[in-house]
């Protein structure tokens, strides 16, 4: 019975000896001091900070802290069709709102934000609610 001998190395991110195959492939033999794992994630923690403002890891904790419903109509992000919760934000400002469905915030969308407007649409449905 042979063993195999794998080469560690500790990455720099998460501080955790790791293979060798864990780390990316470079040029002339040499590997990148970040595991694909930490780099994946710094790379989607990156994408969500320049979009809205936040960590992947907040948007995981405000997801636990909602109950993974949506913070407008409610249902359970497994209930709808894509199955997550989106981010929603002020397209002006940038700055970051809550989690909704896909609908929630495509209907936000729809009407630019614009309060005026949903209160609009809810006087049109009470007007109509017997019809």
């Amino acid at each position: 019975m042979t063993s195999l001998n794998f080469e560690l190395r500790t990455c720099k991110s998460c501080n955790e000896d790791k293979p060798l195959s864990d780390f990316q492939q470079l040029k002339y033999n040499t590997r990148r001091f970040s595991c694909k794992a930490c780099r994946v994630k710094e790379a989607v923690d990156a994408r969500y900070i320049k979009m809205y403002g936040i960590t992947y890891d907040e948007y995981e904790a405000k997801r636990k802290e909602v109950g993974y419903c949506c913070e407008v109509c409610g249902k359970h992000e497994e209930d709808h069709s894509r199955g997550k919760l989106f981010v929603d934000h002020n397209h002006e400002t940038g700055k970051y709102r809550g989690l909704l469905c896909t609908q929630c915030n495509s209907a936000l969308g729809m009407v630019y934000d614009n309060i005026e407007t949903l209160q609009n649409m809810i006087g049109y449905l009470q007007k109509h609610d017997n019809t």
